[in-house]
C-alpha cells in the first residue's frame, strides 16, 4: 500500500458476507460501504469512484450483468473499478460467463474471509498481465522536448504495459499512447505514465506504463483480452 485510502462497495442482499469483512479492510487501509441492491449501487457508484465492487449473486445473474454493463459507461464515476463477483453454485457458472464482460474474478460464495479479502487486494492492487506482442506509439513532452517512438509491447493488463524500449524517461513522465492490438481494426488510446524503467523478462529492458487514461470502451477490451489469455490457459 502507498498510503492511499482505498474504497469497496459492498452489494450483499443476502447479508451473507462476514461482519468483521469491513474491519478486515480497515486494516488494510479500505474504506467500505453496503448497500443491499443492485439499484442501490448503481446510484451510489455511479456518482462515486470506488477502487473494487464486490457482489454477492444468489439465484441468477442478470442483476450482476445489468450492474457490470452500467458500471462500465463512459459517464459512470466507476467505469474502470474491479468488480469482483461472489456466487453460489447455481449462479457461479453464469458469474464466470461474464468474466472478460465487466467481471473481474468470481469466488465461490463459501470462501473463507482470509480468502475474500486477499481476493480484494490483488485486485486492487495487482492487476493480471498476460504476454503481448503488439506496436505502441507514444508521444512523451519532457518540458520543451518531445519525444515520439514507435516499440513493441511485451505484456500487457487494464493497467498498465511493459514496453520494449532503449528510450530512457523519468518516472512520472506523461504520454500519449496509441496500441496497435493484433485481430482489433481500432487502436486504444489514451495518456499513461511512466511507472518505473525496468528490465523485463529475459533480460528486455523497457520502460513500465501506467495508464491514467484510456479512451471509449479501450478499457473494457483489455480486460477482455487479458481474461481470454488467462482462460486460454487453463
Amino acid at each position: 500500500m502507498n498510503g492511499m485510502v482505498r474504497s469497496v462497495l459492498v452489494v450483499d442482499p443476502t447479508a451473507s458476507l462476514p461482519v468483521a469483512l469491513a474491519a478486515r479492510l480497515r486494516s488494510h487501509g479500505y474504506y467500505s460501504e453496503a448497500v443491499a441492491s443492485a439499484k442501490d449501487a448503481l446510484e451510489l457508484a455511479c456518482s462515486l469512484p470506488f477502487d473494487i465492487v464486490v457482489v454477492v449473486v444468489a439465484g441468477t445473474n442478470v442483476g450482476l450483468r445489468d450492474l457490470a454493463r452500467t458500471l462500465r459507461l463512459p459517464e459512470s464515476a466507476s467505469r474502470e473499478t474491479m468488480l469482483l463477483a461472489v456466487a453460489d453454485g447455481p449462479a457461479a457458472g453464469p458469474a464466470r460467463d461474464l468474466l472478460g464482460r465487466g467481471v473481474n474474478r468470481v469466488l465461490a460464495a463459501d470462501a473463507a474471509e482470509e480468502d475474500l479479502v486477499r481476493g480484494i487486494l490483488e485486485l486492487v492492487e495487482s492487476s493480471p498481465r498476460v504476454p503481448l506482442k503488439a506496436v505502441i506509439r507514444f508521444r512523451a513532452r519532457l518540458g520543451a522536448d518531445e519525444r515520439i517512438a514507435m516499440c513493441q509491447t511485451e505484456d500487457v493488463s487494464a493497467t498498465g504495459v511493459f514496453v520494449r524500449t532503449q528510450m530512457a524517461l523519468p518516472q512520472g513522465a506523461q504520454m500519449r499512447f496509441e496500441l496497435a492490438v493484433p485481430g482489433q481494426v481500432e487502436q486504444i488510446r489514451g495518456t499513461a505514465e511512466v511507472a518505473r524503467q525496468l528490465t523485463g523478462t529475459g533480460g528486455v529492458v523497457g520502460l513500465g506504463l501506467r495508464f491514467l487514461h484510456v479512451e471509449g470502451d479501450g478499457r473494457e477490451r483489455l480486460r477482455a483480452l487479458v481474461a481470454s489469455r488467462i482462460t486460454a490457459k487453463h
